[in-house]
């Protein structure tokens, strides 16, 4: 018997060395959940012979979960029930309960008390033990947070047969990265702003899992739909998000998101399981932004369970995760564990099947270090897309967020229906562009969104949607027309959710393919072994993914078929989105810049042009522009490789031009619509007096007039037009305090526009802003340096100085400038007190605050005021100690010593609330100082 046990051993060993070839990613030895002795529980562990297809639920068992290809964990119906031999083809042990436990427990020490998270199917669950303490998770029907040690939870809790799993999961989140960065060209999402301004996102209603943003920002003023169950804390990230994604561009271009017509609500992310299903229907939301992660986690937890169970429950909501800040760490858990810069995904949640993982590129395409990297646990594509983000992959998850908004308010429009998750992700993911290696891969995915192809495909009609059962098939054909090339077609669809703790999650398997008579394309699938994860993808059947994608460069014209295979579905039916598109070879496209465009973007960085060509013997073209209508071309550079798709115009014209680009290739010459050059003016306030502003800024040549800007409600709106460089503003005129100025030039072409001010801010007075004296002893004056706000209207600045018991002119000055000095070539021994005036050509006089300075000269040391009352301090002014101290000492009418002090520095002050009144003597000594006086004390 012992030798039958042993062999048998051996030869399943045997049996999981196969399927783990096939299956690297499986994270648990099998051979350790099977019990020595025979078990009087529910649960066995069951090992098919055809490993094609998944094992289904009978009248005698359920599966409770698939470790991989081909061994599963079943559920008796009835513990005295025995399995049929004839019921189904396979082998059938019993099993031990260390199935149930998470592979995140391999390395926890049993006898530390933590936290862990625990699946059950039963309601209710206590432990009848004072060790542990369970409580469950409201929105979250069946899981518990365990807290207690390892050891007591499996003495005390692994029997019992209604849980099924127990794991080791950060419920923490901590956000992912700043804004800062936000230029929506890269991704040519500006491409859809000036094309299609009309789709701007309104309607749609996207929700921010994290902290509340700051409805009162300027950018994201009405965008708020109230929550209850936003965070009562608001923080800067959030608030960044919300305008990466819906920013109304009120503060500056920057400011200005993807979806600025798009509607906001916050869920509070310190709570990080999905909202409830009422909850996204109550606030109606199309999609959910999560740019927030905990730790790297290589497994399916409960949380990436959770998310595909209201995905698939809530199959018109789109999921946008951050992919993580942490791209070069290593994992310490799960199959890959070991591997630098590779499945380090933030966070079990992110490995979800159902939702979208959102990397970080460069301005270029290229990875950003930062930027965390999948497989995922099973050796699944994450993260599906990448966008540009040199600062954190939060702000990519935000892009995605946004132009997933613009989508849905096309579709709409266009059909009359709200677009399914799936839909949209295969638009997305049809539409991006290659990055990094060849194809797909593991580090950005399927590519780097293109905004403006993809709104371009959905609004084509490119994609096609439908359901099949096990065993159907749809086909759909394409007529591909003469010189088309590159076509791609991408499947995609919204999963059934796995067991937490699964190794193996496709549950509904179907199979893309593209044929032509008799030839056939398969989609690309990766390498999931852990030594083979940077290989180039090859083509095969998927059976692991929710998203296949086929791609073939060399088109011939004629019919070819997309065909869709329900292989393997366990429920009645598996709804899908395909989405394809494909070039048409020896052509050329500008996406950027286009009409109405302002070079720099954002007023600042070296812009980078954008096209799309597909020319293949023409690769080469020379890139002109011109600022005279064409009746010149001025060179920008030659040989530019027309494949890179980019070119990056570092010596443009920084003043103000009407640009035209033209791309030659071969003899074929393409132009760009007319569009500016210009950086953002500055607006300053000239002066902020009783019921009126001045605001005032540096001219440019070529303008008509300027228009001013106030934000009376949610948007900007021009208040006022000007040929001047400075425009005078009562406030009864304007509803808040924000205001911004934009240039006109001929022809009603606007330059870019100011950052807009709040003007209460600028530290702006009434004329005056400054006064400041300061005693020039070397050449025996005081110096009065003084700042105003504006020239404007000013006759003169007259300066004034405090003599006795009134201001006495000391001399005046007509400005020229706005910084003035003053030199006072008599001031007083002592204290000097100085004030301004400005005297305006109507003859009104605006007064400066007063200020004073200490100046000596004549005398070692000043004391005052003398009498000085009990309660005012003794002032002690000296010149300069350099240094050193000298001491002070009070002496009584007695010649009794009371009082002593050290000064330290040329201004003193000596309290006299403990004196009596009355004459008393003082003496300073010391620092090259001998001085005596008399001082009253009233």
């Amino acid at each position: 018997m012992r030798y039958f046990y042993c062999l048998f051993i051996f030869c399943l060993s045997l049996s999981l060395s196969h399927a783990q070839k096939n299956t690297p990613y499986n994270s648990q030895s099998i051979e350790a959940l099977i019990a020595q002795t025979p078990q009087d529980g529910p649960y066995l562990l069951f090992k098919v012979e055809d490993t094609s297809k998944q094992l289904r639920e009978t009248a005698e068992f359920t599966v409770v979960k698939k470790l991989n290809e081909a061994f599963y964990i079943i559920k008796l119906k009835d513990n005295t029930l025995r399995i049929s031999k004839t019921a189904l083809k396979g082998t059938i042990w019993p099993v031990s309960n260390s199935w149930k436990e998470s592979v995140t427990l391999r390395d926890i020490n049993p006898r530390v008390k933590k936290q862990f998270v625990l699946k059950s199917s039963c309601k209710n669950l206590t432990s009848g033990s004072k060790s542990i303490k369970i409580s469950e998770l409201a929105s979250l029907p069946g899981t518990y947070i365990v807290e207690g040690s390892l050891h007591n939870i499996r003495k005390q809790l692994l029997d019992n047969d209604c849980i099924t799993y127990i794991g080791n999961e950060s419920f923490s989140p901590k956000t992912e990265a700043i804004v800062n960065d936000l230029n929506l060209t890269y991704n040519r999402i500006s491409a859809i702003h000036s094309k299609y301004p009309e789709n701007n996102g309104e309607g749609i209603i996207i929700s921010l899992k994290e902290n509340q943003f700051d409805v009162d920002d300027i950018d994201l003023l009405g965008k708020n739909i109230p929550s209850g169950i936003s965070s009562n804390s608001v923080d800067n990230h959030a608030t960044e998000m919300a305008t990466i994604i819906a920013g109304s561009g009120n503060s500056f271009i920057t400011g200005k998101g993807v979806a600025n017509g798009a509607k906001l609500s916050s869920s509070d992310f310190f709570d990080i399981i999905p909202d409830t299903d009422e909850e996204y229907e109550q606030l109606s939301v199309d999609a959910q932004n999560h740019s927030y992660g905990t730790v790297i986690e290589n497994f399916y937890g409960t949380l990436a369970e959770a998310y595909d169970v209201s995905s698939y429950q809530n199959p018109e909501i789109l999921h946008v995760f951050s992919a993580g800040n942490v791209g070069l760490t290593a994992s310490t858990e799960g199959p890959y564990a070991g591997i630098p810069g590779l499945a380090n995904l933030t966070g079990n949640f992110k490995s979800s099947k159902n939702t979208i993982a959102v990397g970080s590129v460069d301005e270029e395409g290229n990875l950003i270090g930062f930027s965390s990297r999948g497989p995922a646990f099973d050796g699944r594509i994450k993260p599906e897309l990448v966008t540009y983000s040199k600062l954190g992959t939060s702000n990519s998850a935000a892009m995605v967020s946004g132009l997933g908004a613009l989508l849905n308010q096309k579709y709409r429009e266009d059909f009359n229906d709200v677009p399914s998750a799936a839909l949209l992700k295969a638009i997305l993911i049809t539409s991006a562009t290659d990055v990094e290696a060849k194809g797909i891969d593991y580090q950005t995915g399927f590519g780097n969104i293109n905004g403006e192809r993809a709104f371009e495909n959905l609004a084509n009609g490119q994609f096609h949607q439908a359901a099949l059962s096990s065993g159907e098939q749809f086909t759909v054909t394409l007529d591909i027309p003469a010189n088309a090339q590159n076509l791609k077609v991408t499947l995609a669809w919204t999963d059934s959710a796995s067991s937490a703790g699964s190794t193996n999650v496709l549950i509904n398997d179907l199979d893309l393919k593209v044929t032509r008579d008799a030839e056939e394309w398969f989609p690309w699938v990766l390498n999931p072994n852990r030594d083979n994860l940077n290989d180039l993808p090859t083509r095969k059947a998927d059976h692991l993914n929710v998203i296949e994608q086929v791609t073939i460069d060399e088109l011939t014209s004629g019919t070819y078929e997309i065909v869709v295979d329900g292989f393997d579905i366990l429920s009645n039916t598996q709804s899908f989105a395909i989405a394809y598109q494909y070039d048409i070879g020896d052509e050329f496209k500008w996406s950027y810049p286009a009409k109405n465009d302002n070079l720099p973007y954002d007023g600042e960085n070296a812009p980078y042009l954008q096209w799309n060509s597909t020319f293949e013997a023409l690769t080469i073209g020379s890139l002109h522009y011109t600022i005279d209508n064409g009746s010149t071309w001025l060179a920008i550079a030659e040989n530019i490789d027309l494949s890179k798709g980019f070119y990056h115009w570092i010596d443009f014209p920084v003043d103000f031009s009407i640009i035209k680009l033209r791309m030659t290739v071969g003899t074929n010459e393409y132009f760009t619509d007319n569009f500016t050059t210009s950086l953002p003016k500055r607006v300053n306030l000239g002066f902020d007096c009783g019921d009126s502003l001045l605001f005032f800024w540096n001219k440019n040549e070529g303008v008509v007039s300027y228009n001013i800007y106030n934000l009376p409600d949610e948007s900007l709106s021009i208040l006022k037009n000007t040929s001047d460089t400075s425009i005078l503003i009562n406030k009864n005129t304007f509803e808040n305090n924000y205001f911004a100025v934009e240039p006109v030039y001929p022809n009603g072409i606007k330059g870019m526009r100011s950052f807009t001010i709040n003007y209460q801010f600028q530290g702006g007075a009434c004329y005056f802003n400054s006064i400041f004296p300061e005693a020039v002893l070397s050449e025996e004056k005081v110096l009065i340096r003084t700042n105003i706000g504006t020239t404007f209207n000013i006759d003169k600045i007259v300066f004034e100085r405090f003599n006795k018991d009134e201001f006495q002119k000391i001399g005046e000055i007509v400005p020229n400038q706005l910084e003035i000095e003053f030199d006072d070539l008599s001031p007083f021994q002592g204290v000097n007190i100085y004030r301004a005036i400005a005297v305006l050509k109507s003859g009104e006089r605006i007064i400066s605050d007063e200020t004073d300075i200490h100046y000596l000269t004549t005398t070692p040391v000043q004391v005052f005021p003398n009498p000085v009352r009990q309660s005012e301090s003794l002032a002690v002014f000296t010149k300069d100690l350099q240094g050193e101290s000298a001491v002070f000492r009070l002496y009584n009418s007695l010649g009794q010593l009371v009082l002593t002090d050290v000064i330290l520095s040329d201004r003193e002050g000596i309290s006299t609330t403990e004196l009596n009144q009355g004459l008393y003597i003082y003496k300073i000594t010391g620092a090259g100082i001998n001085q005596t006086g008399r001082i009253i004390v009233e």
